[in-house]
């Protein structure tokens, strides 16, 4: 509730609901698992299966096939993470006056990771 309240309906500098930064900044708090489903929905749906059912198809295990430790794909993970959550709270902290420029750039930074991630999943597949 509170994170409703302070991140979700808290308006703008000029008291206005500001809907595209909220959607940031839900988006950035939870990037990594957004980014993961996501990707994992569309290749699963592509191959004719279903999203629902368990595999090793996850981007951490692309990850891993990429030749990267389990403990360095939990710092990938985690260093995302940090980024992201930086930018929703100075996406709160400092921008007061939002407009179209911030919405481009933060889009943007969302479409680079998924598309970064994606190529992962559709280039390194697991060796068998």
């Amino acid at each position: 509730s509170v994170g409703i309240h302070s991140f979700w309906n808290a308006p703008d500098f000029y008291q206005h609901q500001v809907h595209s930064k909220q959607l940031f900044v839900a988006l950035f708090a939870f990037i990594m698992p957004v980014i993961d489903t996501s990707i994992v929905i569309v290749n699963r749906l592509l191959k004719g299966r279903s999203p629902f059912i368990g595999g090793k198809d996850h981007t951490t295990h692309h990850l891993v096939y990429m030749g990267f430790s389990e403990r360095k794909v939990a710092f990938i993970f985690a260093f995302v993470g940090f980024i992201s959550i930086s930018l929703t709270y100075f996406i709160n902290a400092y921008f007061v006056a939002w407009g179209p420029f911030h919405v481009v750039f933060f889009a943007l930074y969302f479409l680079l990771l998924l598309g970064s991630f994606y190529f992962i999943t559709k280039k390194f597949l697991p060796v068998t």
